[in-house]
């Protein structure tokens, strides 16, 4: 193996995120979202503070996880609370977007 390859480029041709979509490779820093409760916005938070993060660190990371883009001074947890309170009566069109 070529010591200036990366790990995709030791994949077989037909295999990996690059052999289906060429047009466009994929990137990292697309939001994610993973299903979680009404009180683990809180709980995250707390656990990453715990866990040697700063609030700002804390607060994207915690925001991440819910699909909201970073910002350059950290979520608070209000914020994200209030968003996906919004998020969800948008989902079930209890409001209008």
């Amino acid at each position: 193996m070529n010591p200036h390859t990366t790990h995709l480029d030791s994949r077989a041709p037909d295999r990996g995120p690059t052999a289906t979509n060429t047009s466009r490779p994929r990137t990292w820093h697309q939001p994610v979202s993973v299903p979680m409760t009404a009180g683990d916005v809180r709980r995250a938070s707390r656990y990453l503070i715990a866990h040697a993060f700063g609030p700002a660190e804390a607060g994207n990371l915690t925001a991440y996880l819910h699909g909201l883009a970073p910002v350059e001074g950290g979520w608070t947890v209000d914020e994200i609370e209030g968003l996906l309170f919004v998020r969800h009566l948008v989902e079930h069109q209890r409001l209008t977007s």
